[in-house]
């Protein structure tokens, strides 16, 4: 499990907003979606072999999340200090 500490108003003492970028997907899920919903029990197990879940995440996922962490950067930056350009946002990454 996530046995860290939490990211709180109470644990750090001012407001926090959290943003997620999902990274990773479920198997059954994937597969469920690709075939609209018409997964079979029998392919079910294929998927999940030993009733084990298995969970997948794109092979360009460092680049995905590098781009995701910039977009949510220049974001942030452009709704927190709007006098700035796109420009001048760049120039300090």
């Amino acid at each position: 499990g996530n046995h860290r500490t939490k990211i709180t108003k109470e644990t750090i003492g001012v407001p926090v907003i959290a943003i997620g970028v999902p990274t990773v997907v479920d198997v059954q899920t994937f597969a469920n979606d690709l075939t609209k919903g018409k997964l079979h029990a029998e392919q079910t197990n294929h998927i999940e072999p030993n009733g084990r879940q298995m969970i997948i995440t794109p092979r360009e996922i460092d680049l995905l999340t590098e781009r995701a962490s910039r977009l949510i950067g220049f974001a942030l930056n452009a709704a927190i200090q709007n006098e700035f350009e796109l420009a001048d946002l760049v120039s300090l990454m």
